[in-house]
């Protein structure tokens, strides 16, 4: 993966396109050195102007050298040392070597990869590479030795947190991958609630994953919310985490679920710990361990009820008992369903939409959607195949709404469920109220026995 381009990198790229371009026009102007100079009187040349081909050069290194040139500013720099080598044993021109060999220590300067760039210039030849190089390692050493003395002398924590912060990019930028996770560190730790102490832990846990130590990110994460486990920094830390694991699979999805485990056993209360246990029930959800996911979120919205993130985990937490219910409810274990969605139905107004069908629905005021309803109906169900028939009636009455376009079967439910209760009065009720608003109802025939 190639890396950001340096700042002092990024200020010459238009700089090396610009001397490829020289480079290319002084090969056409050798070519009709003897030609007439005015570019009104050499067509060729007044079309190399226009089209940025040089008359006279072969067109398959001009080609080549337009091909260098994009994959350089495109950031491809594996592809830029590719053609480099190329060019090299296609050309003896001095100037055209001299000027490819550049692009080469460049390529490997914008992935911080300083010695490699200097080897290079040294193979090639290049002293002017040698040079700008050793100004580079100059101003480097004089960047560092700058910063730290703001970071000795300062008085105030955070501005000493930002000159290490910067200390640490310069190393970054670098290549000096320990050395910049060292200094991170520090930065960290200076004023563990600065905006540098959160850049820090950012860029230090990023660099470490991509430096191939997974590990070590997660240990750097786990001491700055140990340190701090009230502050969003520690927070920041955790959701790094939990992004990392989505983007690299299973095994360190499991790892991170271990170390959110541990957060919300050593760290209970605090800010951290929220987001350890909101993100672990994200975990245990995406590998489809729905009870566990429950049994998380559910946690955190009675023990933390002022959390932030108690509101995000009451909607999540809602999803995870449609699941559970509806798929005992489809498995036909009417003990499961009866009790997952007996713990949904105080929260069925935050159940969000299975489908987009559904989302679009524009019901009236105290109408659940259709698939609210259905889960209301499972559940009455459920109930009503263990003969817990005042629950089922209880779930009837809140879908009995006139207008609603579940009443006419609520109503027949809520006949056999009065019935089964011994309560002839309201199940005679509810019959007359089926009769009056549906008097062709199929529904009434099962209730002619009723008084």
């Amino acid at each position: 993966m190639a890396r950001t381009i340096p700042r002092a990198l990024d200020s010459r790229l238009p700089m090396l396109v610009l001397r490829m371009l020289l480079l290319l026009l002084g090969a056409s102007l050798a070519a009709f050195a003897g030609g007439p100079r005015n570019n009104a009187q050499n067509p060729d040349l007044h079309r190399w102007h226009l089209t940025g081909k040089a008359p006279g050069f072969p067109q398959q290194m001009d080609e080549r050298l337009r091909e260098l040139a994009d994959a350089f500013g495109a950031g491809d720099y594996e592809r830029t040392r590719q053609l480099v080598q190329a060019l090299l044993g296609s050309t003896d021109d001095g100037s055209l070597r001299a000027e490819v060999a550049g692009f080469l220590e460049e390529s490997y300067l914008a992935e911080g990869r300083f010695e490699e760039a200097k080897e290079a210039a040294e193979r090639a030849g290049d002293t002017a590479g040698l040079a700008r190089l050793a100004s580079r390692d100059a101003d480097y050493k004089a960047r560092v030795a700058r910063l730290q003395r703001i970071v000795l002398n300062s008085a105030d924590p955070d501005q000493a947190a930002l000159a290490q912060f910067r200390t640490a990019q310069t190393h970054d930028a670098r290549g000096l991958v320990s050395i910049a996770l060292d200094s991170y560190w520090k930065a960290i730790w200076m004023a563990p609630a600065s905006p540098a102490a959160l850049g820090a832990i950012r860029r230090a846990e990023a660099l470490a994953w991509e430096s191939g130590m997974p590990d070590y990110a997660r240990q750097f994460g786990l001491a700055v919310v140990d340190g701090a486990p009230d502050t969003e920094l520690a927070s920041a830390t955790c959701r790094r985490l939990f992004q990392l694991s989505a983007r690299d699979g299973s095994v360190q999805s499991g790892r991170t679920r271990v170390t959110f485990e541990r957060i919300v056993r050593d760290h209970s209360g605090t800010q951290c710990s929220d987001t350890a246990r909101y993100l672990l029930g994200g975990l245990y959800a995406a590998e489809g361990q729905y009870e566990a996911a429950e049994r998380v979120w559910a946690a955190l919205v009675s023990e933390r009820p002022q959390s932030s993130l108690a509101v995000e985990a009451r909607v999540d937490l809602a999803d995870a008992r449609y699941r559970l219910g509806m798929g005992a409810f489809t498995d036909q274990d009417y003990e499961k369903a009866a009790d997952w969605l007996g713990k949904l139905l105080p929260d069925i107004g935050i159940l969000q939409p299975r489908s987009v069908g559904v989302r679009m629905e524009t019901n009236k005021a105290g109408v659940l959607r259709s698939d609210q309803r259905q889960v209301v109906f499972s559940y009455g169900e459920a109930c009503e195949k263990l003969n817990r028939w005042a629950e089922a009636a209880g779930a009837y009455e809140s879908l009995a709404i006139a207008g609603s376009p579940s009443e006419e079967i609520a109503l027949s439910r809520l006949v056999r469920c009065y019935a089964n209760m011994g309560d002839r009065t309201r199940a005679g009720r509810a019959r007359d109220q089926l009769a009056e608003r549906f008097p062709d109802s199929g529904f009434l025939q099962r209730s002619l026995g009723l008084p």
